[in-house]
């Protein structure tokens, strides 16, 4: 072995042979060169010739114009009257008599456009045309035959399967059309010789040419290369419509077809084999052959590769003499047995073909129904159809480069549906319109099924792929084969067709939600063989688990860590250091196809590219000066934060200010500047007006889709799909309501409706029940593996985190795009799934997501923390703006409860986003009540002094209820945290909507979803209602402004009572255990509902009592016998403020959000009387809202700036490190370290800053320096070649170190190490004003400083010297231990 070949092997770390894979290989040889690109040009001819045969029937059968010609002499005084349809004539009589209708026999064809077809020949028109549907039938047979075909491919090879099909494929078409040119013979025989012509076409080339283009090249490559086949087959359909319009005859187009054939035969003699298959196979000598050709064409040297190939045989072959020794010889039922219960492997094999079988369907579908354009000849339409059909391949191939195959497949898959189910209301539009539709259709489907021709073989190892990729192309086909099938018997009945448009929504639903299910494959390398310990049976630990036991051998073995706020999440990185080398592990990161692959992660963090979160992605060059005197200065000035790190609001505010003064500066010198300057001026507005405007119409689309998928649980308005029950039976002549006030009209089908069942009884109550419970798992399902599978930041409210977000900490991701797609996505199916959680919490996570993402328009606020704070402050208030129609409440929500740092010009910002958003809402009316509230009352009825005492009972018990939700909420969320139900949270939310549906149907009052019970709860009752809580047999109703007439309650009201007290039993319990769940979920709304029951209940009860005791010490005065003084809907007003209000423990903003939710003005001094008797109810139990327990639980490093210290305790009880520790403090000194000692200290720390002191024997601080900008320096100078371990570090600049005569002692030993090293100075790093404090300062002060300065950490000294820091960390640490609560909580390093 060369000295150049170690040297070249020992640079890579990847040279264990634990790492090398044949794509390594492969990408040595060189992925993509001219080896590729030379025999990619032959190999795409075969899908080229698949395209020419798959559409060669569509021309040999097409139906030309026609003309009947009698077979009957007519005599004189007779007539002949040919039909239509040219199928059959009448003979009719002088008087007009029809004589007999007699079928046609004989035709005479127009051959000026289409040439002579078969259809032509064989006179296979009207009684005779199904004999044509034979023709594509015979095709798909063929294609299915692929199943074997495939195997065939696995068993002997790519190459050789390629020489046997095109083989059969040859042998077939000459003899037959052979025959066919040369032998005399019936119309039937030659018809028969055609469809095993087609059955032989249907056996394809495809596959093996797709499989053998995907594995000679590598998975970065798979989707450019793939999608090349792809266009292939269009470019055949496209050459087949070419070769048809010169032909101008069936049998001629059919030589045309076989020559093309003939002409790739020569190739079959170069064609290269697998190196995959080679490699699965053992013959290692033909996989050196075939890789030297590689490299040899691509022009690599055997020292690039040769290695590479040598480690891999080399591993490869140890693991097959290790196989071999343990091997057991199994039968072949034994090998079929174990390869049956693969559950891996099976899995992906039915749900792949599964998704194949729909695709191809609604391919067809739109392909031969959609994009079938009648009014232009069929020249042009398969013209136009192919472009269509490559331009969605392309799209789609572009679109996989970036964001992988499973959420571009979904994406392109719902654009087809909807394409699909638009059809019917555009039919009697403008054609153009369409054309259009069924286009766009057409694209939208070819796009999906170029994903699923990708996607498939990447799922399946080397040895079964041809074999899953048959079995896939076999239910495509079959899935092709049923949709002209369907089509041709529904198609004369209109409903029908619209309800099996419906059933290929449902079809596309459930597609949508298997393919979930896949691995992402995207940038993966191909597997070669099936790994069968990876099986269900075998259970290997679970992400907590390892997490754990990751986190325990790193504190046993006293290593430095840095872990995550919520070690049970799965979403969780561990990432742990040691003072030896880097950890083996993996980080334990989502499954995110949205994600850059990751392959290790260092303790550097680095900022991955693509990431849209809380960081600065714009780093800063490095510049380095050497000066002629061996010493070098670096400037380097970087301003990021790494992960889960807290930000320094002094420097960043303080960095802020030094760029405005610049701006100011330069504005003098130009008038460009000017305007930049005018412009940093009012970015800030522009910005919160972005986010209000996009926060309306994302909450306003929310709520539409939201009411829109509750309605379908029930039902569906078959004539406009679109609109819910409400607006179906708006314009209703027949409209009637039932006991809870629900709308029912003949236009709104409920599920029994829909499949035939009209009549009322047990067995249509139980279809209602079964669809309920179906629609409610499917919306639940698909909630929790969109969060699960693409943003498992999506679950929850948000709110505990963007109040720790807003406190200074980072997360990145957690307020990125695709959290904001899924959490709006993900919110509309949890809440229509019927589970006791709302969508209006989760608002304030959405409008702070809109904030991070326009806050990047403006790096005024994307390059600083702590100024995009002040967006996101307003964004939150937005938040609130939109969820409730609430822009003061929104305003003040954000002041009170989540705003850690809130300037004066934050206030009028978060107003006016506020006011923006509430009027988008007001715009687009998603309530349809014309207003931008939910809850409107129209009464303004009086409320009596007397009722203050219900009211405070209210209060009371709504505190109650917060403590007991908020003690027993976390309590749950703690077990599930710690027991194994947290590994399964998919399982748990299924379960969760099974139980919650099952639960809440036979109840009306819990069916309807929890805003439309609240809705009726706090409406007064009316003339016109005949719901059981307005039933008042005696009562007179007059208008909201004064007071109705007295009445007693009727049996209604009674059972109103009892399914309200029901409905109350049942969410209290049921929304315990959902609030936390893996799925967009808020408590507010849940909160209210339960407020509001039992507010109205209380109210009913008062109302009574007042109409029946009226000379009762408190209704005399207040209540006379002509009206009554109570109104039961204020009570349900005052439930909701007081129960939610006892759970999060607002209260000022709380009233002002209530008041601006119904517009009850009137109502303000009993909202905060039950308001704040709530807050203080429930401070006696538990201290802080449901927000702060949830913050606590997770342990975020939340310092609340509303609580107090109470403890006498000093800087010295916390600082770090502590005197019974053994750890060491890091610290750096200002002259006199080398770089090697620099290097070190990093490897084995893991801090963010490092405090510099003048040096070991003078501890006195001069500042510090962040751990990035070290880092960087350091990597810059390796990059620079300094790289001489002797070099010195220097934290000072020249001036400095000339002249101040503290360095007298450290210019002597710069004088030394330089006589044989150069000397780096870093001075300009250094920050040399940190936040110093004594250690006997009190620990009053010192929380005061991290709270109203926003510090990351403080220095500690004892008479100047050096003594230690102190974190926030350290500060939660110490006031938990303080008071006595669980100390088990981890917080994050600062």
């Amino acid at each position: 072995m060369s000295t150049e070949e170690n040297e070249y092997l020992s640079l890579d770390e990847e040279n264990s042979s634990k790492n090398i894979t044949l794509e390594r290989v492969i990408e040595e040889c060189g992925s993509f060169g001219r080896y590729q690109y030379i025999h990619f040009f032959f190999l795409i001819l075969f899908p080229v010739a698949t395209g020419i045969y798959n559409f060669y029937y569509v021309f040999a059968s097409v139906e030309t114009s026609y003309q009947c010609i009698a077979s009957h002499n007519i005599d004189q005084g007779f007539s002949l009257e040919i039909s239509p349809s040219q199928c059959s004539y009448e003979i009719k009589n002088v008087q007009n008599q029809t004589m007999g209708i007699f079928p046609c026999t004989n035709w005479i064809y127009n051959p000026s456009i289409y040439g002579r077809t078969f259809t032509e020949e064989a006179n296979f028109i009207c009684q005779y045309r199904y004999y044509l549907s034979l023709l594509a039938a015979m095709l798909q047979i063929g294609a299915m035959f692929i199943l074997f075909t495939g195997r065939i491919t696995d068993w002997l090879g790519r190459r050789c399967s390629l020489i046997l099909l095109v083989g059969q494929l040859l042998v077939t078409s000459l003899i037959t059309q052979g025959l066919l040119q040369f032998v005399p013979m019936s119309t039937n025989h030659k018809f028969i010789l055609l469809l095993i012509s087609q059955f032989s076409a249907g056996i394809d080339t495809y596959v093996a040419s797709f499989i053998l283009i995907l594995e000679l090249t590598t998975a970065s490559h798979a989707t450019f290369v793939g999608n090349l086949a792809l266009v292939a087959f269009t470019v055949g359909e496209v050459i087949v419509t070419g070769m048809a319009y010169i032909c101008q005859h069936w049998l001629l187009l059919k030589w045309a077809m076989t020559l093309y054939m003939l002409a790739l035969v020569p190739y079959l003699i170069f064609v290269p084999e697998s190196p995959h298959w080679l490699l699965i196979k053992c013959r290692y000598a033909e996989l050196k052959q075939v890789l030297h050709q590689i490299a040899q064409a691509n022009r690599r040297t055997n020292s690039q590769w040769l290695l590479y190939y040598q480690h891999l045989i080399d591993s490869h072959q140890t693991q097959k003499d290790r196989n071999q020794k343990n091997k057991v010889k199994l039968s072949f039922l034994s090998k079929s047995r174990r390869f049956l219960t693969h559950v891996p492997i099976m899995s992906k094999l039915f749900i792949s073909g599964f998704l194949g079988f729909v695709t191809l369907l609604l391919y067809f579908k739109v392909s031969y129904g959609l994009g079938t354009m009648k009014e232009i000849d069929l020249y042009l339409n398969m013209i136009i159809g192919a472009i269509v059909e490559a331009i969605g391949y392309i799209v789609a191939s572009l679109l996989m480069i970036r964001y992988g195959r499973k959420p571009i497949f979904i994406v392109f898959l719902i654009l087809t549906i909807t394409c699909l189910l638009l059809t019917p209301l555009t039919s009697h539009l403008n054609p153009t319109i369409i054309i259009i539709v069924a286009q766009l259709g057409k694209f939208a489907i070819s796009g999906a099924v170029g994903v699923m021709y990708l996607f498939v073989p990447e799922l399946f190892p080397t040895t079964i792929r041809a074999t899953g990729m048959g079995f896939f192309i076999f239910l495509s086909r079959f899935g092709s084969s049923v949709a002209p099938i369907i089509d041709a018997s529904i198609s004369h009945n209109t409903s029908l067709v619209t309800c099996m448009n419906y059933i290929y929504a449902l079809l596309t639903i459930i597609c949508v939600l298997l393919t979930l299910l896949l691995p992402e494959t995207r940038n993966v390398p191909l597997v070669d063989k099936i790994n069968y310990n990876n099986n269900r049976n075998e259970k290997a630990p679970s992400k907590t688990q390892s997490t754990q036991n990751a986190l325990q051998n790193v504190m046993n073995e006293k290593k430095y860590l840095l872990v995550d706020f919520d070690m049970n999440k799965e979403y969780n990185t561990v990432r742990i250091t040691s003072s030896s080398e880097a950890p083996d592990e993996q980080p334990f990161l989502p499954i995110n196809p949205f994600a850059e692959p990751i392959t290790a992660m260092s303790t550097t963090n680095p900022v991955r590219p693509g990431d849209d979160d809380m960081i600065d992605i714009d780093f800063q060059n490095a510049t380095t000066d050497r000066s002629s005197n061996g010493v070098m200065n670096v400037d380097l000035v970087n301003t990021h934060y790494d992960d889960f790190q807290t930000i320094d609001w002094l420097k960043d505010l303080m960095r802020d200010r030094f760029r405005h003064r610049l701006l100011r500066a330069k504005s003098y010198q130009s008038l460009f500047n000017k305007l930049l300057m005018y412009h940093d001026a009012w970015s800030g507005w522009l910005c919160v007006l972005l986010v209000g405007l996009s926060a309306g119409v994302i909450a306003a689309v929310i709520d539409i889709g939201t009411n829109w998928i509750s309605h379908l649980k029930q039902g569906i308005c078959l004539n406009a799909f679109w609109l819910n029950r409400e607006q179906c039976c708006w314009a209703s002549r027949e409209l009637q309501y039932d006991n809870v006030n629900s709308e029912e009209c003949p236009e709104w089908f409920t599920w029994p409706q829909v499949f035939g069942t009209y009549r009322k009884g047990p067995g249509e109550y139980l279809l209602s029940y079964i669809m309920y419970i179906f629609w409610s798992t499917i919306f639940a399902t698909f909630a929790v593996l969109l969060v699960k599978v693409f943003a498992p930041y999506a679950c929850g409210s948000g709110i505990p985190e963007i109040k720790t977000i807003l406190g200074g900490f980072i997360i990145r991701g957690y307020l990125g795009k695709w959290t904001l797609l899924i959490k709006s996505i993900g919110m509309m199916c949890a809440t229509s799934a019927g589970l006791i959680l709302g969508k209006e919490g989760p608002f304030v996570h959405i409008a702070c997501c809109c904030g991070n993402i326009f806050s990047y328009l403006f790096p005024k606020y994307g390059r600083n923390e702590a100024k995009k704070r002040e967006i996101l402050s307003a964004a939150a208030a937005a938040g609130v703006s939109v969820a409730f129609g609430a822009p003061i409440g929104g305003v003040l929500f954000s002041l009170e409860e989540v705003s850690y740092y809130f300037p004066y010009k934050t206030l009028w910002r978060s107003f006016f986003c506020a006011m923006v958003g509430a009027l988008v809402v007001r715009s687009i009316n998603p309530y349809g009540n014309g207003h931008d509230i939910q809850f409107s009352i129209d009464y303004s009825v009086p409320w009596s002094s007397f009722e203050l005492l219900p009211f405070i009972l209210l209060g009371i018990l709504g505190g109650l209820w917060g403590a007991f939700f908020i003690k027993t909420n976390v309590w749950w969320c703690r077990f599930r945290k710690n027991s194994r139900l947290g590994q399964y949270t998919i399982i748990e939310v299924v379960c969760l909507a099974i139980i919650t549906a099952t639960i809440i149907y036979p109840n009306p009052y819990t069916r309807m979803s929890m805003s439309e019970l609240i809705k009726r709860l706090v409406s007064q009752c009316r003339v016109e209602d005949m719901i059981d809580l307005c039933d008042y047999p005696s009562a007179q109703f007059h208008n909201g402004k004064i007071k109705g007439s007295i009445g007693l309650a009727g049996s209604g009201v009674h059972q109103a009572i009892w399914k309200l007290f029901f409905a109350l039993i049942v969410q209290v319990i049921l929304v315990t255990f959902t609030i936390g769940v893996k799925v967009p979920s808020g408590l507010i709304i849940p909160s209210m509902s339960i407020g509001a029951i039992t507010g109205r209940i209380i109210g009913i009860i008062t109302e009574q009592l007042a109409i029946q005791n009226p000379s009762f010490i408190l209704f005399r005065h207040d209540c006379s016998k002509d009206e009554n003084c109570v109104t039961p809907a204020l009570y349900a007003i005052v439930g909701a403020c007081a129960f939610l209000g006892g759970v999060s423990k607002m209260t000022v903003s709380l009233v002002v959000i209530m008041f601006e939710l119904t517009g009850g003005l009137n109502y303000i001094v009993p909202l905060m009387a039950a308001a704040m008797t709530a807050k203080w109810i429930g401070d006696g139990f538990v201290r802080g809202g449901i927000y702060d327990a949830h913050i606590e639980l997770n342990g975020y490093p939340f310092l609340d700036n509303k609580e107090e210290f109470n403890f006498t305790t000093s800087a010295a009880d916390v600082v770090r490190p502590r005197p019974e520790q053994s750890l060491l403090l890091a610290y750096l000194t200002q002259s006199g370290m080398t770089f090697l000692e620099v290097e070190n200290l990093l490897k084995e720390t893991t801090h963010t800053s490092y405090p510099v002191v003048i040096s070991r024997d003078q501890p006195y601080l001069v500042g510090q320096i962040l751990r990035r900008d070290l880092q960087i320096a350091l990597k810059s100078q390796k990059m620079q070649r300094f790289r001489l371990s002797s070099n010195v570090i220097q934290f000072t600049s020249s001036s400095e170190a000339a002249v101040n005569s503290d360095y007298e002692v450290d210019n002597q030993n710069e004088q030394r190490f330089t006589t044989n090293s150069e000397v780096i100075r870093i001075g300009n790093l250094l920050d040399q004003a940190p936040i110093i404090v004594t250690d006997q300062t009190p620990m009053e002060t010192v929380i005061d400083l991290f709270r109203k300065l926003g510090l990351r950490q403080a220095f500690v000294t004892r008479n100047g010297r050096l003594r230690g820091t102190i974190t926030k960390k350290d500060i939660l640490r110490h006031i938990q231990q303080l008071n006595s609560r669980n100390t088990e909580t981890t917080y994050y390093d600062n």
